[in-house]
């Protein structure tokens, strides 16, 4: 099983900010489906410790103005999104952790669970990176790597439950075009 994560956060601290939204999103890279049904994306509170960079507030309040009103109408106690999130992966089985990048969301991640004295339900091992999966596809297959920004973006930028279909769907275009290459190659 496959799941892709993306936040939105504070700003780019893991010990410092806070996770503003999570969604994740199942998906069968070998069948190339997306599995809808599987998705989980909430808002989280801030934690009391954490707080917001403030070139990153300036940011949300200049270009996503009304995207983080929207986040932040729905803001949930994060010990319970946590929680839930923690059941909802642990029903997959043990699923591999995608983001882009995994150095980004998985420590936020981490931190966080780590605050609420829970357990990560991803494991480090089973972390993988899309652009790193984009650019070793393509240079196993001898093709130039697909830029994200090649694709037409459906709905909105940071948006976290927007950016994981998008960030799917990379992945996915660029395993069947290197699988098409192998093949016809």
């Amino acid at each position: 099983m496959e799941v892709m994560v993306d936040i939105e956060t504070t700003g780019l601290s893991p010990d410092r900010n806070g996770i503003l939204q999570i969604a994740a999103v199942c998906f069968d890279l070998k069948d190339g489906r997306i599995l809808g049904e599987n998705v989980f994306v909430r808002s989280l509170r801030l934690m009391p410790h954490r707080g917001w960079d403030e070139g990153t507030r300036e940011w949300w309040l200049k270009d996503k103005r009304a995207l983080l009103q929207k986040i932040m109408s729905t803001q949930e106690d994060p010990r319970v999104v946590l929680k839930d999130f923690q059941k909802w992966v642990l029903e997959r089985g043990n699923p591999n952790f995608w983001a882009k990048p995994t150095s980004f969301d998985f420590p936020f991640l981490q931190s966080h669970f780590n605050d609420c004295e829970m357990s990560m339900p991803f494991n480090f091992r089973h972390a993988i990176d899309c652009r790193s999966y984009v650019v070793g596809r393509a240079t196993s297959s001898g093709i130039k790597p697909l830029d994200e920004k090649e694709l037409s973006f459906v709905g909105e930028q940071h948006n976290a439950l927007d950016d994981v279909f998008h960030q799917i769907g990379w992945v996915m275009q660029v395993h069947n075009d290197t699988e098409l290459k192998l093949v016809n190659g």
